[in-house]
């Protein structure tokens, strides 16, 4: 048997509920035609404890 159990924690948003939004864009079209690379930085803090 090759195949393994093994359990992978995964993380996913369901639903973003926003309210009262505007969006704005100065230098439209040019701005969206600029090569962009965002730096995601994401630091998670957890902790568990048995139950019992």
């Amino acid at each position: 048997m090759s195949e393994q159990n093994s359990t992978e924690m995964a993380f996913q948003i369901q639903r973003i509920y926003t309210k009262d939004i505007s969006f704005e864009a100065p230098n439209a079209p040019q701005v969206f035609q600029q090569e962009w690379q965002p730096e995601v930085k994401l630091d998670l803090d957890t902790a568990s404890q048995p139950a019992g």
